[in-house]
This record gives structure tokens, sequence and C-alpha cells, in this order.
């Protein structure tokens, strides 16, 4: 967790894609890395979020770190996470979200 969150910090930047076409967001993905952002954030209120976050995971390895936002629910958390999210943000507190981060050894930065 401590991992992951320092590669957080030393991105420097968080790109958050939101309502990102499917079809679009490899390449967006690509481009932010090539420009020097290594944390992405695909917000879970994203159609087929969980399949996203598997295919930037597997598209950039450890070269990129990735999260999931704008969750609201410990189900939507545990669903990211196992698609490979390291990080979850949520716009609020919510103390299902943040036990089911620790769970999984995951960074959670809820909104308060």
């Amino acid at each position: 967790m401590n991992e992951t969150l320092s590669r957080i910090v030393d991105s420097g930047v968080v790109a958050v894609l939101r309502g990102v076409p499917a079809d679009q967001l490899i390449g967006i993905a690509e481009a932010l890395h090539d420009g020097g952002v290594s944390a992405i954030e695909v917000t879970a209120d994203t159609p087929n979020v969980a399949d996203l976050i598997g295919e930037v995971t597997g598209s950039f390895d450890d070269e990129v770190v990735v999260g999931t936002g704008t969750v609201l629910d410990s189900e939507t958390a545990r669903t990211a996470l196992l698609a490979g999210a390291e990080f979850v943000v949520s716009p609020s507190l919510h103390e299902d979200v943040i036990e089911t981060c620790n769970r999984y050894g995951a960074v959670s930065a809820p909104g308060v």
C-alpha cells in the first residue's frame, strides 16, 4: 500500500478519466503516459469499468498505477480491486469502502 501511495505522489498528478469512450481509453492512457503521467483513475461510473481497468493495467504493467474513483460502496470497490485497481477514491466517507481497501491492501482516499 505504501509503494502505491508513493507512486501516486511521485506522479505529481492523477489523471481522472470520466466518460471516456472504451475505444479511446488506451490511446488516451498512452498519451498521458507519454506525457509523464503515471497515475490514472478511471471513474466507477464508467460503463464496464472493471473491464477497462483490466485493459489499462494489462497495457502498462508496473509503469502506470491505476485506480478508480467515484466509489460509493464496498461492492464497487471490490470489483475494481479484483480488476486490478490499486487505489480507490470516494467523494465522501464510506467506511465499508475503506474496510474493503484495507482487506485487499489497497490505497483508499475518501473525500473528507
